[in-house]
């Protein structure tokens, strides 16, 4: 959860820092058109605009640059975080199967006895009547 709001938020950044760079291009390349223009009758003061025209792009491109390694980043670590749930889980089920099997072969297990012994028991009664009449017959 943590990762993928942090994925959401270096994305959200990402192309606004995209937007940024577009605006600074556009900016830019208006500066380089005005230049061209007034450097006839402003040589100076032109050029300082261009100049800080292309400083304030450059400033873009590598907050951009920054922007898209911390996003790469946070896919990576997301990417991570949920092969490591997949795993878990994977470990789970497969826990949960084996106590499935052993409480599948404890109920096994005491249902075989419970016949056993009740077969035991039904047994006993025939040899006991058997000797019940025999210790009458006497009498």
């Amino acid at each position: 959860n943590e990762s993928l709001s942090s994925l959401r938020k270096s994305r959200l950044q990402y192309i606004q820092r995209c937007e940024e760079l577009e605006k600074a291009k556009h900016l830019s390349a208006k500066a380089e058109d005005e230049y061209q223009s007034t450097a006839i009758t402003n040589p100076g003061s032109a050029n300082k605009q261009l100049e800080k025209r292309r400083r304030s792009c450059e400033e873009a491109q590598a907050k951009v640059q920054e922007t898209e390694a911390l996003y790469k980043m946070c896919i990576s670590d997301a990417n991570f975080r949920r092969q490591e749930l997949e795993k878990v889980r994977a470990r789970i089920v497969s826990h949960i199967r084996k106590l499935i099997y052993q409480g599948d072969e404890v109920l096994t297990w005491v249902t075989l006895r419970m016949f056993k012994q009740r077969q035991t028991q039904s047994e006993q009664i025939p040899v006991g009547y058997q000797y019940l009449s025999e210790v009458c017959k006497p009498y």
